[in-house]
């Protein structure tokens, strides 16, 4: 048995896997395995992994194509490692992740936490300028442990003081320990996710079961954003751009038509996918772990009180995009109505809405404790026009450069936890 399983579901994004790969087995540490799960690809995928030998890989395939959540429940079921992370094709690890992950699991383990959460790093591979502009790399490093409680997580999420990203997701940025992975499948009829967005859902699955988890300044791994990204693609645009060619309309259509295939499907209760606000996503796969949750959870997140300052938050966002599609509105009106809320409640909620997130945030410092600090912090910032045929390996090796100059990670190792 392996210390960490790193799980990588393929489908269709053969480009980017091998400096995905290769960010995992450059590395100077054994105690994991690779699972590698292709999802019957029609690209060069399937000849790139039968080149692959290497002890730590283990290549496998489902019996038949699945959709995204479907193929994530699958490849995790073959996961036997007593932490668990998924990566996405053009995503990838840090090059200190081993050192950190060592680190950062003996603290939660003394602290009694299943879950690991770090801050994100991004890279945006060619081809996503539509939604990013020139922006090609953002790292920063801040050598801080925490111990963060997910009833204000969730609260602060909910009322858009934060996206469900900065929650700890088990995918690119996150760890969980695997009794934290079956007790909710033993709670869920054998089934670890419930909703057709993973990334949401495994943030859902931690603040449904846990009271705390631990939370860190420096990244794990690289969140990479690509034209085959699902969420890129699924979404039909970015922030406010609107789509254009660059968006691959083929990616979507795939994603969408076996999430069809599914036997999960969305919940209505948080709308349709249309409104595209990720506290309605976060929402519905809390609503999804229903069977996770305390009484008490439960009543909270479907309460009148609280639907109505959530549907407040989301109303003022929508009226604050640039890009204000009316659609976006009209279903979030109707969505206010479903749940028997009153949209005037909603409006007024809305014009509250800062300084709701204000209090929210403010629990947030107060209810956050801080484990080790370090002052050695770094920062790295590339944009594309500067470094037109950069990939994310080169971005991994600025990085690692920049981890031996500032010794970060070395100092929040060494640091009182």
């Amino acid at each position: 048995m392996a210390k960490y399983s790193i799980i990588l579901p393929v489908r269709n994004a053969g480009e980017y896997l091998p400096t995905c790969v290769e960010t995992i087995i450059s590395q100077n540490y054994d105690d994991y395995e690779l699972i590698i799960s292709n999802n019957h690809s029609s690209d060069g995928t399937r000849a790139y992994l039968e080149t692959l030998s290497h002890p730590k890989i283990k290549k496998i395939s489902p019996p038949q194509v699945l959709c995204m959540v479907d193929h994530f429940e699958w490849t995790l079921s073959h996961a036997r490692g007593d932490w668990c992370l998924f990566l996405g094709a053009d995503d990838g690890l840090q090059p200190y992740f081993f050192e950190l992950a060592d680190h950062l699991t003996a603290v939660a383990e003394k602290k009694g936490l299943r879950a690991i959460n770090s801050s994100r790093a991004h890279f945006f591979w060619k081809g996503c300028e539509a939604g990013y502009g020139n922006e090609m790399v953002t790292f920063s490093a801040k050598p801080i442990v925490t111990i963060e409680h997910t009833i204000v997580q969730v609260l602060i999420t909910l009322l858009k003081g934060k996206d469900y990203f900065d929650l700890p997701q088990m995918y690119t940025t996150a760890l969980f320990r695997k009794d934290l992975i079956e007790q909710a499948k033993g709670l869920q009829n054998g089934r670890f996710y419930t909703s057709l967005t993973p990334d949401a859902n495994g943030a859902a699955v931690v603040c449904s079961l846990d009271r705390r988890y631990l939370g860190c300044k420096i990244p794990l791994g690289w969140v990479g954003s690509s034209p085959k990204s699902n969420g890129y693609s699924a979404s039909g645009k970015v922030g406010n751009a609107e789509p254009t060619k660059e968006i691959d309309t083929a990616v979507c259509a795939d994603f969408n038509a076996l999430n069809l295939c599914s036997n999960i499907k969305w919940n209505d209760r948080a709308g349709t996918q249309d409104i595209f606000s990720m506290t309605l996503i976060f929402w519905e796969s809390m609503l999804q772990s229903y069977r996770l949750q305390s009484g008490s959870m439960r009543r909270m997140i479907v309460s009148k009180l609280m639907k109505t300052l959530m549907f407040g938050a989301v109303l003022r966002e929508i009226q604050s995009a640039k890009d204000k599609t009316p659609a976006r509105l009209v279903c979030l009106c109707k969505t206010i109505e479903r749940n028997q809320c009153s949209l005037q409640m909603a409006k007024l909620a809305a014009g509250l809405s800062p300084l709701i997130r204000k209090i929210a945030k403010y629990m947030e410092k107060i209810t956050t404790r801080t484990v080790s600090k370090s002052k050695n912090r770094a920062r790295l910032v590339l944009s594309r026009a500067d470094h037109a045929n950069f990939d994310l390996g080169m971005a991994s090796s600025m990085v690692d450069a920049l981890n031996k100059k500032e010794k970060f990670v070395e100092r929040l190792v060494l640091s009182k936890s």
